[in-house]
């Protein structure tokens, strides 16, 4: 794996890029790739973020987020892609590039699933967020750090801490937040515009969610959904249910929290939380998912009750072999 030195070098001496992350951006994917885009405009490069999906409405406040588009400019000629936050490049979604083509990839991530498809990787799974690494390259690109980007950069840190609440809240994490404010950052101002800005469509949604909520093995597993029917009548969308499974794994006693979403193209978005010994990167993986020990997700082809019955299975099966030791 290269470092960040030579990552750094690499940027310096090219300049054209292109930014990207997975699909359904979440906050860290959402600040590091806004920071990034800040960090090579203060270099005076040449770049645009290009992503599958567009960025949820509860991260429009950051700086620069009317950047990140779509569509690919045809107009723009790029040497170089950096991808953010995504462990497999299949994550990125349906984009108008062709990624064989690109001579150089650039693949900065957290994931101990992560493929290492870049010809240039820095992968630390110890790392609290992508986020977090991208304040290390700051370092090594010695540019200063300004409000905005700070600002991208504590959203990513702090959300995909859950609010220093998961256990990848590391002393690297708190090191990196302490530092950025000093620069101003003020903490209780972004915490409120990430965990006290929803709409009352998302509670709504929420508590039909909630009605769902349903235990098994013994209590230790607690699992809800949401259908397309559901987001229907509320009037929302997926990035309206970013964090409802933190509402299943929270039950007393439970050790796996889950979450199921039905999406629009026939697969069930699965999300996974466990609280002490379950890895839920290794069942993510049986459905070509991924993420963390405590915290992945993948995608199954089916119907919800079916999905339901087989990761739920699968998860029990897991607590099974815990118990027999």
């Amino acid at each position: 794996m290269e470092s960040l030195k030579e990552i750094a070098q690499f940027i310096i001496n090219n300049d054209n890029f292109i930014i990207s992350s997975h699909i359904n951006p979440d906050g860290d994917s959402t600040g590091s790739q806004l920071a990034m885009f800040l960090i090579l405009k203060k270099l005076n490069k040449k770049v645009e973020i290009l992503d599958a999906d567009p960025i949820p409405n509860i991260y429009k406040f950051l700086p620069s987020s009317e950047i990140p588009k779509t569509v690919l400019n045809k107009e723009f000629d790029f040497n170089a892609a950096i991808i953010l936050d995504c462990g497999d490049i299949k994550r990125a979604g349906e984009l108008p590039i062709n990624f064989d083509k690109i001579k150089t990839i650039i693949n900065i991530d957290h994931h101990i699933s992560n493929k290492f498809y870049g010809q240039l990787n820095y992968v630390d799974s110890e790392a609290s967020s992508t986020g977090e690494l991208i304040f290390r390259l700051i370092k090594e690109l010695k540019v200063s750090i300004d409000n905005d980007i700070g600002t991208c950069l504590y959203t990513a840190i702090m959300s995909d801490t859950g609010g220093y609440k998961f256990e990848n809240t590391t002393h690297g994490a708190f090191s990196t937040v302490a530092e950025l404010v000093s620069y101003g950052i003020r903490p209780d101002k972004l915490s409120k515009k990430i965990y006290e800005n929803y709409t009352l469509n998302t509670m709504h949604l929420l508590g039909l969610a909630l009605q769902t909520l349903s235990l098994k093995a013994g209590g230790k597993i607690s699992y809800m959904f949401v259908t397309l029917k559901m987001m229907e009548n509320t009037s929302t969308k997926a990035e309206h249910t970013e964090g409802f499974v933190n509402h299943a794994r929270s039950i007393s006693g439970v050790e796996a929290g889950l979450f199921f979403r039905e999406t629009e193209n026939g697969t069930i978005k699965v999300s996974m939380r466990s609280k002490e010994y379950i890895d839920t990167n290794k069942i993510a993986a049986l459905w070509n998912g991924g993420g963390h020990a405590r915290a992945s997700g993948c995608e199954i082809k089916g119907d919800l009750n079916t999905v339901i019955e087989k990761v739920t299975k699968k998860v029990e099966e897991e607590i099974d072999k815990r118990e027999e030791k």
